[in-house]
């Protein structure tokens, strides 16, 4: 059965923004023609599953957020241990940890659609 995920708790670049390809090839690599568990936690308004997805015994959510690949999404992050993995991927300054480690202490740095490509601010 094909269904229609976004991945819980995490937000990450769309195709065409930076970092968009190589997030989408990232998660590729940890769920692709994977054994997959899905942990539904809500359907959004795109009529998408929203959930947690074990790949192989490896959280995807997780994964991405360890890679630098996806952001916690503050606003419905409930796993408050993704932080602590967010927090050391931006110490190592990996995949987008290299852009928001450059963001002031304090501000939450996230990314939005602009003209050109990415901007931060406060969450």
């Amino acid at each position: 059965q094909t269904l229609k995920i976004r991945l819980a708790e995490i937000d990450a670049p769309e195709k065409g923004q930076a970092f968009g390809n190589r997030s989408k090839q990232h998660l590729s690599a940890v769920c692709f023609k994977k054994q997959a568990e899905v942990r539904p936690q809500t359907t959004d308004r795109y009529g998408r599953t929203v959930a947690r997805v074990i790949c192989n015994g490896a959280d995807a959510n997780v994964e991405q957020v360890r890679a630098g690949m996806a952001w916690v999404f503050d606003k419905y992050a409930t796993d408050r241990g993704l932080y602590a993995v967010q927090d050391e991927a931006r110490a190592a300054r990996r995949g987008l940890g290299v852009i928001v480690s450059r963001c002031a202490v304090g501000v939450v740095c996230g990314w939005a659609v602009a003209d050109n490509g990415l901007r931060f601010g406060r969450a």
